[in-house]
């Protein structure tokens, strides 16, 4: 099956609908959005598969990462809206790690929120708050985030 521009804006629509209507399944722990650093696990043989889209009038860095290996991709609203993150996970463990953001600007991290799961592994999650503006001729961007992480686990054989 050919992939077009099309059937993907219109899986990546329904993906985020969708999440955004589920609940969430799983609490965030003991982490604090203040840390700025959100940290999860990849199940052994399995890749973790995602989108950034950028929403904000900054230029954001969003960054995955674990202690031996990091992979970043940046973007703006007015520029580079989503890029494509993923993460392979070969080892038959699980491995840690984490999703950080920041205005690369004045290299300020941005605290996560909004995090939600669908089937307690498909994560959707928001990093920065974006406070709509009154009037309507000042707003640019998306809202209420920085930028959105909406992640899959793709599970391997």
């Amino acid at each position: 099956m050919a992939s077009s521009p099309v059937h993907r804006r219109v899986f990546f629509g329904t993906a985020l609908t969708m999440l955004a209507a589920v609940p969430s399944a799983v609490s965030a722990g003991e982490q604090a959005p203040e840390a700025g650093v959100y940290g999860f696990s990849v199940p052994p043989h399995s890749t973790l598969w995602g989108t950034v889209t950028f929403l904000g009038e900054q230029m954001v860095e969003v960054t995955i990462r674990s202690k031996d290996h990091s992979k970043s991709e940046r973007g703006r609203f007015d520029g580079k809206r989503v890029a494509e993150l993923s993460w392979v996970n070969t080892s038959s463990s699980p491995q840690s790690i984490q999703l950080v953001a920041k205005v690369v600007d004045g290299n300020r991290e941005l605290s996560w929120g909004s995090v939600k799961f669908a089937a307690e592994q498909h994560l959707f999650l928001g990093f920065g708050h974006r406070p709509k503006p009154v009037e309507l001729s000042e707003r640019h961007g998306g809202y209420p985030h920085d930028a959105v992480f909406v992640g899959f686990v793709v599970f391997a054989d």
